[in-house]
């Protein structure tokens, strides 16, 4: 890979949340209040990706996204299959369609193309790296 265009890509991320897989957000709450956790806004729900989810945030701590499977989805089931339970990172970018396509050029995979998400209201974009690490780009 080109350190250059690599370099180009990293100076236009700011880091955003992680995201985190839950099969019970009551439960998984509770145990990121013990540490200072609260909710940011409401819950929302993503129909089209079958996922339901809810911010959290505390005092120097990373921002936190809970997410969990609407009925009748399996959508993070692997993740939760395999204990996995945070499992992508995002990030705010300047511009989702151009990045999406230079980290593809560099040998992301693209999972999903550009859309508009209910939960942050702007265009996102989810890519598994070559180390199969998901990372989700949010639109500035």
């Amino acid at each position: 890979m080109e350190s250059a265009k690599i370099d180009e890509i990293v100076k236009g991320l700011q880091f955003h949340h992680i995201g985190v897989a839950t099969n019970d957000f009551e439960k998984e709450l509770k145990a990121f209040q013990m540490i200072g956790y609260e909710t940011e806004g409401e819950p929302f729900e993503e129909v089209t990706q079958g996922m339901r989810g809810l911010f959290l945030t505390a005092t120097e701590q990373p921002r936190l996204e809970l997410i969990e499977n609407l009925p009748g989805s399996s959508m993070i089931d692997i993740f939760l299959k395999n204990k996995i339970k945070m499992y992508h990172f995002a990030y705010i970018v300047k511009d989702v369609e151009e990045t999406t396509s230079k980290l593809a050029k560099l040998g992301a995979r693209v999972i999903s193309q550009p859309k508009k998400s209910v939960g942050t209201g702007r265009m996102v974009s989810f890519l598994l790296l070559p180390n199969r690490f998901m990372i989700e780009l949010i639109q500035e």
